[in-house]
């Protein structure tokens, strides 16, 4: 065996006296990494966690204000009690959402300027219908059957849905500004291709009631549309904590 080898090799003496090291407490076991207990965390890779809890915190307070002011603002507008409540605030795949929808329904495709790229408002056509009813005339106590739009009926609708846009618009006033604006709308969900089906989105989902019936209001952000927003959201969550902090320190 080479000399060079040999160097690594302890004699009898030197491992005694390394054993005699570790019983008296002088020399330490590197094994306190492998005792230690294994924490798994289960993850599913195909439907990250992108966006912060502390952001869907203030997303789900900004979304509950818009609810009850979206609720007032069609009360008078249609002149009936209407009810919208906050369900749910999640992050899924575009494909996700696209096949959640019903056949048909009314997406609506808006367009934030002067941030880039669209958002999906989305409502279910029987509710459309139904605020048609009213705006024309009838009771609107009855449900309806969903079925797709006439001309006439489309240009009416937005009127309903310009309405849900200023209200907001106004909800985000205090974060961010920005003009929501209907670029293109139908009842077929298939048309509302923004983005990649696999790309993830910010879906804001709400229960729209009115007398008997009910529907589902959507509203569908995609990430790369709403990271702008997130950077206008972080740096609103931060000027709060460094006045939190100063004024603690008065």
């Amino acid at each position: 065996m080479p000399d060079e080898d040999r160097m690594d090799i302890l004699s009898q003496d030197e491992v005694n006296a390394l054993l005699s090291a570790v019983e008296s407490g002088e020399v330490q076991i590197e094994r306190e990494e492998q005792d230690k207990k294994k924490i798994c965390v289960s993850y599913d890779f195909h439907n990250p966690v992108l966006i912060p809890k502390e952001f869907v915190r203030i997303l789900r307070v900004l979304h509950e204000s818009f609810a009850r002011n979206t609720g007032l603002a069609l009360s008078g507008f249609l002149r009936t009690l209407v009810q919208v409540e906050l369900v749910s605030v999640d992050q899924l795949t575009y494909n996700e959402f696209m096949l959640s929808l019903p056949n048909i329904t009314y997406p609506n495709v808006v367009s934030i300027s002067p941030f880039k790229g669209n958002i999906i408002v989305e409502i279910n056509v029987n509710m459309i219908l139904l605020f048609i009813e009213r705006l024309l005339g009838g009771e609107s106590k009855r449900s309806i059957s969903p079925r797709t739009l006439t001309d006439l009926e489309m240009a009416i609708s937005s009127r309903v849905i310009n309405r849900l846009l200023d209200e907001y618009h106004s909800a985000w006033r205090h974060i961010v500004e920005f003009n929501p604006r209907i670029e293109t709308r139908g009842t077929d969900p298939r048309f509302a291709q923004i983005v990649h089906p696999e790309e993830m989105v910010l879906l804001i989902c709400f229960e729209i009631r009115m007398g008997e019936s009910s529907g589902i209001l959507n509203i569908c952000f995609p990430l790369s549309t709403f990271e702008p927003l997130g950077g206008h959201i972080a740096r609103m969550r931060n000027m709060t904590a460094r006045r939190s902090r100063k004024d603690d320190g008065m």
